[in-house]
């Protein structure tokens, strides 16, 4: 039985439990999120799941997040249908995170959707302001083990981005990509 399965099977039950946490304020449910981080196993799956979709600005059916991902400023976090995010990611959503549909980001990796500027040349850079960098990532994507993905990119449809490689910019249909930066490797 797949995932998909699954879900579909318990629909009823998430769509109720979802219910139950929404009559709860929104720092609740960005407590309760955060305090079932690191639980282990479906319940863990199924909480995170439930109270990410009273905090964030839009999460589809069937997303998976595994134990001790951090999604910061989840109002700023929009995520399609079948979507895994696998242990120990960090997604940093304050300039926006957008994630299709069947994307699979494995273990390890970092999405950051704002950076320091550095114009004010009388302030240390970690004082200067922040601006957003939005982050998009298309359909049928597989982000591997480790990937940093930096603000102000765009991962288009059907693409993969190899393990350890540091992405910014635009990444072209059906390609793949690694390396630091981020080039093409091959067409696929």
């Amino acid at each position: 039985m797949t995932g998909r399965d699954i879900f579909n099977r318990t629909k009823t039950i998430i769509s109720f439990l979802t219910s139950v946490f929404s009559i709860f304020p929104y720092k609740v449910n960005e407590w309760l999120f955060t305090l079932f981080r690191a639980t282990k196993g479906k319940i863990g799956i199924l909480l995170r799941y439930v109270l990410l979709k009273n905090i964030a600005k839009y999460i589809g059916d069937n997303v998976v997040i595994k134990e001790n991902t951090i999604i910061l400023n989840p109002r700023g976090f929009k995520c399609g249908n079948n979507v895994s995010i696998h242990q120990n990611c960090y997604l940093q959503c304050s300039g926006g995170i957008t994630i299709g549909n069947n994307v699979s980001i494995a273990t390890g990796s970092i999405l950051i959707s704002e950076s320091h500027t550095w114009q004010d040349e009388t302030l240390p850079i970690k004082y200067n302001p922040i601006v957003s960098n939005p982050i998009i990532i298309g359909n049928d994507v597989w982000i591997a083990c480790g990937v940093r993905i930096i603000g102000e990119c765009e991962i288009k449809d059907r693409c993969v981005v190899a393990a350890g490689a540091v992405v910014k910019g635009i990444v072209t249909n059906n390609t793949i990509v690694g390396g630091i930066p981020a080039k093409i490797i091959k067409e696929i």
